[in-house]
């Protein structure tokens, strides 16, 4: 699961697929984590819990693949 903050003057958030690595910037200030994700979700990014509880997130190119839509 990576979902940070970027740092180093600038605000916002980096969201990663934990299946290609890739990352996608959210421009959100840090207080409007919730505006982030729901940003993200509505670009076709994936979010949910394994089963060990630890948050996952799937780009939406990995997402068609795994469902056979390349």
């Amino acid at each position: 699961m990576t979902i940070e903050r970027v740092l180093g003057g600038f605000t916002g958030f980096d969201i990663e697929c934990d299946i290609c690595e890739i990352t996608q910037y959210l421009d959100f200030d840090w207080e409007e984590f919730n505006a982030a994700i729901a940003e993200a979700k509505a670009s076709g990014w994936r979010s949910y819990k394994d089963e060990d509880g630890e948050w996952r997130h799937e780009c939406p190119e990995c997402q068609r693949k795994k469902e056979g839509k390349n």
